[in-house]
């Protein structure tokens, strides 16, 4: 069956994808996407490559990340920046050639239409706001996260450490008990006014199923060494790219650089795409050189095969810290506790990003994949008055001993080893 469907999203989906047999069936929505969201979401696929790229720098284990639940919180967050702080946020996911009134009409457009691609691929992605007891938000902001984020907002007394439990029982609800915990009580305390939610869960069966009988041990060939893993195997109807061409000039087989691999989920709504370096090819060094204009133009070329596949069956789950990710990106301001500009978000004091975390977890096997993300964001206030940096006497200094009263120098040194 010939069923070639390319999303536009299809790097944000490949974050998020989802496992298991769903009962039961929805109502399709058509996600209809005008030029200017086609574009904007080319270009957030461009982030989402390029985020992965960043959180894999100096990391030897496997990353699973979600751009798509990042760039949600993050336009969210840009909703309550002004001026240099929220072009810096807009650039950093993409954006920046839009108004946040293009922006929010694109992100509504995804949240009402996007979860309901197919019939029974169950796709939820969920946002929430909560705000601490007493502290003043301006209303042009709560409107703006509840009409085209669909957010809950929320007061919450944000100093009492066991606000953790009602934010850990949220991400676990929205996440089906996939993520069950993503704070603790240190997170909490009486310089916490805001926290920023969103949560994407993905669970679908592949429209071909592996048979698990054809599950079993053999060598995954790292760069770090062999290790013995369980691999699915099957034949299965999928998209898929030539291994390389013969050239008729030299005689010889070429193997191209890359190949990719589309497996559908069952009603073709949504999908995996696996794109594999030939064996030999320096992984770390190949990936840095990844862009989505390849994988787009090697998802064009494609075409829907029968073909034996080979994959592991693995399990994920990762915690990350996006501040150091997202400054690379371009995104410093929004961190800075004295430079920050959240004014549209609040005026009763003057606030700051202290922290952009995402808890993921992914599960790959025979029936499909279950997927989900929370990304949050930790709106603290600035220090009033002078901003004292970190006193780190880690190279060469004088010393001097002295009377209190009169400054009379008794001892004087240098320390410089």
């Amino acid at each position: 069956m010939k069923k070639l469907l390319f999303l536009a999203i299809a790097a944000a989906m490949l974050a998020a994808c989802g496992e298991a047999p769903v009962k039961g069936k929805h109502e399709v929505k058509q996600l209809n996407l005008t030029q200017d969201g086609q574009e904007m979401c080319s270009k957030q696929n461009d982030f989402s490559i390029r985020m992965l790229q960043q959180i894999s720098l100096g990391k030897d284990e496997s990353v699973f990340v979600s751009p798509l639940s990042a760039s949600i919180v993050c336009a969210m967050i840009a909703n309550g920046a002004k001026g240099e702080t929220q072009e810096e946020i807009l650039t950093a996911i993409g954006t920046q050639d839009y108004s946040m009134s293009e922006l929010n009409a694109h992100y509504l457009n995804l949240l009402e239409c996007l979860p309901y691609q197919d019939q029974t691929t169950t796709l939820k992605i969920a946002d929430a706001v909560y705000i601490d007891e007493g502290y003043p938000v301006e209303p042009s902001f709560t409107d703006v996260v509840k009409n085209h984020y669909l957010a809950e907002v929320t007061n919450l007394d944000l100093s009492n450490p066991a606000s953790a439990d009602m934010i850990n029982a949220w991400c676990k609800k929205q996440t089906n008990g996939l993520i069950k915990k993503i704070c603790d009580e240190t997170y909490f305390g009486e310089d916490l006014h805001l926290v920023l939610l969103n949560a994407l869960y993905f669970k679908g069966e592949w429209e071909e199923q592996f048979k698990k009988s054809n599950t079993y041990e053999q060598a995954f060939h790292a760069e770090s060494g062999d290790t013995m893993q369980e691999m699915m195997h099957g034949e299965i109807e999928a998209g898929a790219t030539p291994s390389g061409r013969y050239n008729e000039e030299t005689y010889a087989y070429e193997e191209y650089d890359e190949r990719l691999l589309r497996l559908f989920y069952k009603d073709n709504g949504y999908c995996m795409d696996i794109i594999l370096p030939k064996k030999g090819t320096d992984f770390k060094e190949w990936f840095c050189e990844l862009t989505m204009e390849k994988i787009d133009k090697l998802a064009k070329q494609a075409g829907i095969q029968s073909i034996n596949v080979t994959l592991p069956k693995f399990k994920m789950e990762r915690q990350y810290r996006l501040n150091g990710t997202m400054q690379a990106m371009g995104m410093q301001l929004a961190f800075d506790s004295q430079l920050a500009d959240f004014s549209g978000m609040s005026t009763a004091t003057k606030l700051y990003l202290d922290l952009l975390q995402q808890n993921t977890y992914i599960e790959v096997d025979e029936e499909g994949t279950r997927a989900a993300a929370v990304t949050s964001g930790w709106m603290k206030p600035t220090d009033s008055g002078d901003f004292i940096d970190p006193f780190v006497a880690d190279h060469p200094f004088v010393f001097l001993i002295r009377d209190v009263k009169n400054g009379i120098i008794l001892f004087a040194g240098t320390y410089i080893k």
